[in-house]
């Protein structure tokens, strides 16, 4: 069954946004691309939301970086991604972690 174009868009959304509530983190990063590439509309809880839930999920710590650096979170959690990133021997985390510490 082909669709027209514009309601090809409003099936992906719906598909991509299933896919993300049911934990595949590929779509959930999709989910994040997309609310960011819309300026327009830029909903930041929805992308902190999934950017969050991506982390979360998968463990990397390259995203557990994007959390410490683009969500809006207690001080303390944030800490939490970025010694979770260190933890994994993570060169940005592991840098970041010495400057904080090598500032007090």
């Amino acid at each position: 069954m082909e669709l027209p174009p514009s309601q090809r868009l409003g099936q992906r959304d719906k598909l991509l946004q299933k896919a993300a509530q049911g934990g595949h983190v590929p779509a959930m990063l999709q989910m994040t691309k997309d609310i960011f590439m819309d300026k327009e509309n830029l909903l930041s809880n929805d992308y902190e939301f999934w950017l969050k839930k991506a982390a979360d999920t998968e463990g990397d710590p390259a995203l557990q970086m994007d959390v410490y650096y683009n969500v809006d979170l207690p001080e303390e959690e944030l800490f939490s991604y970025l010694t979770k990133a260190a933890g994994q021997s993570y060169g940005p985390a592991l840098w970041e972690l010495g400057c904080i510490y090598s500032s007090f």
